[in-house]
């Protein structure tokens, strides 16, 4: 299984031979990048989430929700 880092450095590795090899522009490098950020961000929340969600139904008697995770993630990790 990937990683959110190893994902988000793949894609990296991707979009900066696509520049060297002149495929797309530096404008077009830009964007794609803070795409692949946002994404690779939303990939790690997933992964922070479950490893949550995993651990409390492991450790718990009741088990958690997603939700229950979801919320764990945002308290502690969301700055926003």
């Amino acid at each position: 299984m990937q990683t959110s880092i190893e994902w988000l450095i793949e894609s990296i590795k991707s979009l900066d031979k696509n520049l060297l090899n002149k495929i797309i522009s530096i404008e077009e490098y830009d964007i794609n990048l803070k795409w692949v950020i946002q994404q690779a961000k939303e990939i790690h929340k997933q992964e922070i989430i479950q490893c949550c969600h995993d651990n409390f139904t492991a450790c718990c008697s009741n088990e958690l929700s997603t939700k229950s995770a979801e919320s764990y993630y945002n308290c502690v990790f969301k700055k926003d």
